[in-house]
């Protein structure tokens, strides 16, 4: 065997396939170039999806004779200013990108650094002429080794990459205008805060939808031994949520990241109001002390390594959370006594299924006039019910107080500017959820003992699996053993569940457990089956509810963390303002 030392083309064409794997890499690398010489504009264009061209063009500091003749060397850079691999600000650094890109492609580079301006072009420089700042254009790539032409994809999909790209570095640099191919641009706000310069760059990237009414500001640090740690940006309400994680944007130090640390901590994050196969939109920015990252970890600088993970993890996790719990319980209208619509009983029919309209005329707008008729609605003892006292308890709620049931689904109460329409099954799963929860961190979720233990039927693999977490489940309140090959034996259960169907629990849970095998935590496990139990014991569609019962319900509702989400992320409740009915009837 021979050992000969490689040639300086095939280390760069090695370096390009570590660097550069399709024309949207080549634009990252080139617009990350553009940002560290303190561009304020960045122009990109592309043609056949950046096979044949591309163009980044930037106003920012330029390159004298001396400095472009480096650039295209192998790790010649002006980015790490000491021999410390710790002390980077910068977004490039390792002196590969150029180098790689000239390896397997054509490329010309014209720069001006405010004094001169110079052209590198099939190794020669010349005299050129451009204002300030640097063109960078590619073409032909992977002329020189065609074999990598045939994994790159349609010209459109390539040109998707290259807008996602495009989107991730304009969210990391709000105050920078970009531009693509004349079809795209995101502006920046001169002369406005930071804050509302990222809002209005997110709006560019995810579009209109991203409303203030939709969406969360982060804006939080905490100590660490080597300094300060802050989160900042946007993450979008429970509600507010896509099919796909792809609109979710990270950035550590200014620098987009796709790490598994940050994604697994808002997966956490969210694991209580987000339905499965949904994910939040993001915008966050991690700011940490240099002394606590590493940024050598991958070639395409999409991954960091930090010195306490679980410190950065946590704490994304809690404030996170935190500011979820808050909006989630956020008071949709502080109610008055004197500001509550009253009924008038002399138009209620209990005895015809299709009532007369309903008027609700309140003291402080008395030619506000709710009439509609509904269907299917049910009003139980409405006028026994309401009196003083009655009304200045329910007063404090900012849910409003009940006056109907439709279709035995749905509450609906009442407050000074519209109405509240209350999903009972959504409301009730997530009080029974939280309390499970407060439960299991106390004392274990309390139980019950059954009369005569209940035998549950089960192929010998689900039993098995049962069995593996057998004392984690008598934590959450479901005893059981094995009584044979083939089946279980439930003794004791969840007593805030009441009456159950222990066999439809039993697989439910064992269905979950299946899902959630490979890719979940043992916590998160527990979390999931605690869901299952609020899922399958809270109150169903259908039932009838007495007004008390309904009031006791938006009353719970108001009190629980999370309260405006249901367990899988569907909302609770909604309001519908008079301003909005308006509007449906073209008032």
């Amino acid at each position: 065997m021979t050992i000969r030392i490689l040639s300086n083309d095939i280390i760069n064409k090695i370096a390009a396939g570590e660097v550069i794997e399709n024309p949207a890499s080549v634009v990252k690398e080139l617009i990350e170039n553009a940002i560290d010489a303190g561009a304020t504009r960045i122009d990109i264009i592309t043609k056949n999806g950046g096979k044949s061209y591309i163009s980044v063009q930037d106003n920012g500091s330029g390159m004298n004779k001396e400095d472009l003749s480096l650039c295209i060397q192998r790790h010649a850079t002006s980015k790490l200013k000491t021999n410390n691999l710790f002390d980077i600000s910068s977004l490039g650094f390792r002196g590969e990108a150029l180098p790689s890109i000239a390896s397997v492609s054509k490329i010309k580079i014209t720069t001006n650094d405010g004094n001169e301006c110079w052209q590198y072009e099939n190794d020669e420089i010349s005299p050129s002429t451009l204002q300030k700042g640097t063109r960078i254009e590619i073409s032909d790539l992977f002329f020189k080794i065609p074999a990598r032409l045939k994994f790159l994809k349609s010209d459109n999909s390539e040109n998707s990459n290259i807008i996602s790209v495009i989107q991730n570095l304009s969210l990391s640099k709000p105050d920078i205008t970009f531009t693509f191919n004349d079809t795209i641009k995101f502006l920046s706000l001169k002369d406005e805060s930071k804050e509302k310069q990222l809002f209005h760059r997110c709006q560019e990237v995810f579009g209109k939808e991203f409303t203030e009414d939709k969406v969360l500001n982060i804006n939080s640090e905490t100590d660490c031994d080597f300094g300060k740690i802050k989160l900042y940006g946007y993450i979008s309400k429970p509600v507010y949520n896509k099919s796909s994680s792809i609109y979710q944007h990270c950035f550590v130090n200014g620098r987009p990241l796709k790490d598994k640390l940050l994604s697994v901590a808002i997966r956490i994050a969210y694991t209580d109001v987000l339905e499965r196969g949904r994910y939040p939109l993001t915008s966050i920015f991690l700011d940490v002390p240099k002394e606590f990252l590493d940024v050598n970890v991958h070639p395409a600088k999409y991954e960091v390594r930090f010195k306490n993970g679980n410190l950065i993890r946590e704490f994304i996790i809690h404030e996170l959370k935190k500011s979820i719990a808050i909006s989630s319980n956020k008071i949709i209208n502080t109610l008055n006594i004197n500001d509550i619509i009253k009924p008038s009983s002399n138009n209620i029919d209990l005895n015809n299924n299709f009532q007369k309209p309903l008027n609700f005329i309140s003291e402080n707008h008395l030619s506000d006039t709710l009439s509609k008729s509904i269907s299917s609605i049910n009003i139980t003892n409405f006028d026994n019910y309401i009196s003083t006292n009655n009304l200045e308890n329910i007063a404090s709620n900012s849910l409003g107080f009940a006056i109907a049931q439709i279709d035995n689904k749905y509450i609906i109460s009442i407050v000074p500017d519209g109405i509240i329409i209350t999903d009972q099954h959504a409301c009730h799963e997530r009080i029974l959820y939280e309390k499970f929860k407060s439960q299991m961190t106390k004392t274990g979720v309390e139980r019950q003992i059954l009369l005569i233990p209940e035998i549950v039927n089960l192929n010998e693999s689900d039993k098995n699996i049962l069995l593996e977490y057998k004392e984690e489940f008598e934590k959450m309140g479901l005893v059981f053993d094995e009584f044979s090959n083939d089946s279980i034996s439930v003794s004791e259960t969840p007593s805030i569940c009441g009456e159950l169907d222990i066999q439809g629990l039993i697989k439910q849970i064992i269905d979950e457990i299946k899902d959630f095998e490979k890719a979940k935590s043992l916590d998160e496990k527990i979390n999931y089956i605690l869901k299952t139990y609020a899922c399958h014991t809270s109150i169903r569609a259908g039932k009838s509810l007495t007004i008390e019962e309904m009031n006791e319900l938006l009353k719970q509702i108001i009190e629980t963390e999370n309260g405006s989400h249901c367990n899988h992320g569907r909302p609770t409740y909604i309001k519908l303002k008079t301003s909005d009915m308006d509007k449906l009837f073209h008032r």
